[in-house]
């Protein structure tokens, strides 16, 4: 009975383990995305800029050749 025990309490240590490296693992995985479209965000914002910079820059240039 003693030993039945402690293969039962082992059994519940190993399931605890595997639901922990679970949520580690889809955790990893949830930040590496989050950086991944944090970073496409950041690179978006850098082209959105350059091209508001190139549209005001070549206006500024068409009304002087008025």
């Amino acid at each position: 009975m003693k030993e039945s025990d402690n293969i039962l309490v082992l059994l519940q240590d190993i399931k605890d383990m595997l639901m922990g490296l679970a949520i580690l693992i889809v955790d990893g995985f949830i930040l590496v995305c989050g950086g991944i479209a944090f970073l496409l965000g950041l690179i978006l914002m850098v082209a959105g800029a350059g091209f508001v910079w190139q549209g005001w820059h070549n206006h500024k240039t068409a009304k002087k050749q008025d």
